[in-house]
């Protein structure tokens, strides 16, 4: 009866899923309508544009054809000394050959609807059947554009005065009555005959173009508008409106300055296009709904015998759930799909952090040989770091010690999230022992500005935390390193050697003969043996003597020759090192650990984070991985610090502690505080306030709830 009830359960929950994924349906949908709406934009888009990019070249190859011939009278009337100031002193023997040439000129220059010759001295403009007064041609200069209506151009005061203007450039203007004839607008090409350096021309060649004109050589298509541009002025558009606008003096629409207008020039002349979103959206609208619907039936009938498979191959999921961990009844309201994913994912968690952990390892490696100058440009390693994704091309290194990062909290999260990137630093910590810490930092940019972002750590810097300075070049990094590691031993440059002790060191062999890490202990042995010179006898010994504690625990020491050569004292080191990877024969610990999945880490640390012994290195051994690397793991996870998580975890429970009246003291224990200050401090750099204050104000909101 209760397997009944079970399978009766999942069955329900199958149900349920593949009736949520029928209810989905619209969602792909929406999305491949959304994709065929996009393709057809962007396919009708570039059609557009290909066809205004032709027509554009058409049009500006037509434009500048019938312009060269522009440019050809005006430099044969250059030459022509009846086009000239002289030869308007004659008025008489001047008209008559002024009006025959401008007659045998209009014979090819069918583009321009007029021609004209325009002396500023005179003030007479020479059509070619008779001679008008300037304000007869243009339109008298009082802003009355009917004064001479019938045949005057109508040009704007402001384009009146561009003829007036010094400078020998081409003056374009829209005009009204571009034929002389009162049947539309035009444009006005004024080109200087007689030329001055430091004023205006003393006559202009003068030609007009009509609308219609324009009109049948800018093939302006459905959903397109165009501007015409000569030396940068705006002189027609295919929109009747803009060149209305136009001829008034207004700026053209933004449209045709933006990012998104098509624009074409040659030789002087512009096309700008704007396309008409709305034209293709009214385009598009009907295909896409057509598209949907067909879309819309296929994944129905899609979905149908999704359906009808699914039901017929859920049995080979009965038989995977099987084959799992079996579950307690009050795990049975999780349906089957979440149960496999749950499993699935803990092994996905555990090879992931199994994989980072290697990772970790073979990192921390290569940081050892740099620590200790053994890398240098062109060695194998050089490379093999660059392939581990330690920058050591960069130009600039420095060093941090961080003593306790339980203390320098908010600069610990900094440096171990392993990149600055506004600043284009790159960061690799090296775990020591307990909450101690070395950074390397590595930069490209100038060493004063690296040397300014080392300064702004150091702003809140105490005994517990040492930056060196900035080192050029990955080859001299050992420098950086002892600088933060001893950073007394130049005080002293004229003694031959120094009451030091190589307290990182021996920390780095001590941690490391507890995880068995066999790099760590030869890098550990390395920069103790490099600088055995330095220290005194008795130092040399004391530190020989921690040394063969550490790597062969448990033999007597009373009976220990420790010799006095330096050579001899290194020689020891090996000899040790030999017997301890002999002894040990492995790089990590091979004792039976937790799976390292999120689920598991979570119940460890509220199974154990009131322990006095509980800490992150307790958890890093238990789930055989350095601390640095859980943290790393468990940020990348929950977006938090692993610390953090801890210490708020505690002071919540501390929270209830409070609020039931135990002792301060008594909460500190509970929660696993090795002191009471300990305690207090904590919740004070989370809360901003004493676990007493604290108690106080819930005191204090209580009696005045109770008064209410």
């Amino acid at each position: 009866m209760q397997k009944k009830n079970r399978a009766t359960r999942r069955l329900t929950t199958h149900y349920k899923n593949t009736l949520f994924l029928s209810m989905l349906v619209l969602i792909p949908v929406a999305i491949v309508s959304a994709v065929n709406f996009l393709i057809l934009y962007s396919n009708n888009m570039k059609t557009t544009q290909n066809d205004l990019r032709m027509e554009a070249e058409r049009t500006l190859q037509t434009l500048n054809t019938n312009l060269n011939s522009m440019s050809k009278i005006v430099s044969l009337k250059r030459m022509d000394k009846i086009f000239s100031v002289e030869a308007q002193a004659e008025m008489g023997s001047a008209y008559y050959p002024i009006i025959q040439e401008l007659k045998k000129d209009a014979m090819w220059t069918s583009f321009f609807s007029t021609l004209s010759y325009y002396n500023t001295q005179s003030g007479l403009v020479y059509r070619m059947s008779c001679a008008e007064t300037d304000d007869e041609y243009f339109g008298k200069d009082d802003g009355n554009s009917a004064y001479y209506a019938s045949d005057s151009l109508g040009m704007q005061t402001w384009d009146r005065k561009k003829l007036e203007e010094p400078g020998n450039h081409t003056r374009a203007m829209r005009i009204h009555n571009a034929d002389g004839k009162g049947n539309g607008d035009g444009v006005l090409l004024a080109v200087p005959l007689e030329l001055r350096s430091n004023s205006s021309p003393l006559s202009y060649m003068l030609f007009t173009i009509s609308d219609n004109t324009l009109f049948n050589i800018v093939n302006a298509s459905e959903g397109t508008t165009c501007i015409l541009y000569y030396n940068d002025i705006p002189i027609y558009s295919s929109d009747p409106e803009i060149c209305k606008s136009l001829y008034e003096g207004q700026d053209v629409p933004e449209t045709f300055n933006s990012s998104n207008a098509i624009m074409f020039s040659n030789d002087g002349i512009r096309i700008s296009w704007d396309i008409s979103r709305g034209f293709l959206m009214q385009k598009l609208i009907p295909t896409i709904i057509l598209e949907a619907i067909v879309t819309f039936i296929v994944m129905v009938v899609g979905l149908m015998l999704m359906l009808y498979i699914s039901r017929k191959n859920y049995e080979p999921i009965q038989n995977l759930l099987k084959k799992l961990p079996p579950r307690s009844d009050e795990e049975y309201p999780m349906d089957e799909f979440k149960y496999i994913n749950f499993a699935l994912d803990d092994l996905t968690y555990s090879k992931h952090f199994f994989e980072e952990s290697v990772q970790e390892l073979r990192r921390e490696k290569y940081l050892f040989y740099i620590l200790d100058n053994q890398v240098e440009p062109g060695m194998a390693l050089y490379d093999q770091c660059l392939h581990e994704g330690i920058r050591v091309d960069r130009s600039y290194f420095a060093c941090i010690l961080m003593e306790d990062s339980e203390k320098n909290y908010s600069l610990f999260e900094k440096l171990a999230s392993e990149e600055t990137n506004e600043t284009n630093i790159n960061i690799y910590s090296l775990y020591i022992m307990e909450n101690k810490y070395l950074f390397l930092l590595a930069s490209d940019i100038p060493k004063q500005e690296f040397q300014s972002f080392l300064s702004g750590l150091s702003q809140n810097e105490n005994e517990l935390v040492r930056i060196s300075e900035v080192i050029e070049g990955i080859q001299n990094v050992r420098r950086a390193y002892t600088s933060v590691c001893w950073p007394e031993r130049e005080k002293q440059p004229s003694q031959n050697t120094v009451s030091r002790y190589p307290l990182v060191e021996i920390q780095l062999l001590q941690e490391a003969t507890e995880t068995e890490n066999i790099d760590k202990v030869e890098f550990a042995l390395r920069m103790i043996k490099n600088d055995l010179k330095d220290y005194n006898a008795n130092t040399r010994k004391g530190i020989l003597k921690k040394v063969y504690v550490l790597l062969c625990p448990g033999n007597p020491t009373e009976n220990l020759n420790l010799p006095e050569d330096t050579a001899e004292c290194g020689q020891l080191l090996d000899q040790w090192l030999m017997q301890f990877v002999g002894g040990k024969g492995k790089t990590v610990s091979v004792k039976k650990t937790l799976p390292r999945n999120l689920h598991t880490i979570m119940h460890f640390i509220e199974e154990h984070f009131t322990s006095p012994e509980f800490s992150i290195k307790y958890m890093a051994a238990v789930f055989g991985t350095s601390p640095s690397n859980l943290s790393h793991q468990f940020k990348n996870l929950t977006g938090k610090t692993l610390s953090r998580f801890i210490d708020e975890l505690r002071i919540s429970k501390a929270e209830e502690m409070l609020a039931t009246g135990e002792k301060i003291q008594t909460i500190a224990q509970k929660l696993g505080y090795s002191t009471t200050p300990v305690f207090t401090e904590t919740y004070k750099r989370l809360r901003g306030i004493t676990p007493s204050q604290y108690r106080s104000q819930l005191q204090q909101k209580n009696r005045e709830s109770e008064q209410d």
